[in-house]
């Protein structure tokens, strides 16, 4: 068993080190003190350092494509938000009103007060207003812009195919110029069998882009969806310090 846990260790440093290597960094190396006192190489702590290395590299170079390369003396909103900070404020904010949305419209289902081909459909296009309304309000409270044209935020706006065409796809929230994106569903979405999901990344500029789909609590939970035609992946699939609960898995190639 030690033995199968090494080789899987072994196997997702070497890909870690070749996910730096892509991006021009060096990987990091640890040592401990066997039981006869004499340093050996520690796989595991040299495993950890490279995978914080790796994820804290992939969201500084996603936040200075969406931010601009001086990201991190950038303030928003009336609080002064840091760039990380507010990430996480909007991502919270989000998840809490499609929470509170979902319960709001499941009660009006079970009271004959919705109506819609089925219970999902109509539960999920009253999640999805409640979660709109509540996101732009809280936008405003704040002092954020909100809009087509903004650079923080934009809720259920057109985003344009990147191929010339007038086509478009409309995520439900864009943070930043699009290097993330939200999206609140009932249902279950991967990158190769969600072509919503999938024109959302393959037709983002961003190359450390990242899109998760936020789900109540009551029916699993958000994750993340991956675009597998990248090199690049977090090495940790749960968004950075944000209160997203759920499975913190992800949804790509192959998956059900």
């Amino acid at each position: 068993m030690a033995t199968s846990f090494k080789s899987i260790f072994r196997d997702y440093l070497s890909e870690i080190k070749k996910q730096l290597a892509a991006m021009g960094e060096r990987p990091e190396y640890r040592s401990s003190l066997n039981g006869n006192g004499q340093e050996v190489p520690d796989t595991g702590e040299t495993l950890r350092a490279n995978s914080e290395k790796l994820n804290r590299l992939l969201t500084e170079r996603r936040y200075a494509e969406s931010y601009g390369p001086d990201w991190r003396d950038l303030r928003i909103s009336k609080l002064g938000w840091t760039v990380p900070e507010y990430e996480r404020q909007v991502v919270t904010k989000y998840q809490s009103l499609v929470e509170s949305g979902y319960k709001e419209a499941l009660f009006s289902w079970d009271n004959g007060e919705l109506s819609g081909l089925n219970k999902n459909q109509a539960i999920g296009s009253s999640m999805d207003g409640y979660a709109r309304v509540g996101l732009k309000e809280w936008a405003k409270i704040n002092e954020i812009s909100e809009g087509r044209l903004s650079s923080l935020l934009q809720v259920n706006r057109r985003q344009y195919y990147l191929d010339g065409s007038r086509n478009y796809s409309i995520p439900n929230v864009v943070v930043g110029r699009g290097s993330l994106i939200l999206d609140a569903s009932m249902t279950d979405k991967t990158f190769t069998g969600t072509p919503q999901v999938r024109n959302f990344l393959e037709n983002s500029p961003h190359m450390y882009g990242r899109s998760f789909i936020v789900q109540p609590m009551a029916i699993g939970g958000s994750y993340e969806v991956r675009d597998y035609r990248s090199n690049y992946r977090l090495t940790v699939p749960a968004f950075e310090g944000a209160q997203l609960p759920g499975r913190y898995g992800y949804k790509g190639r192959g998956s059900k």
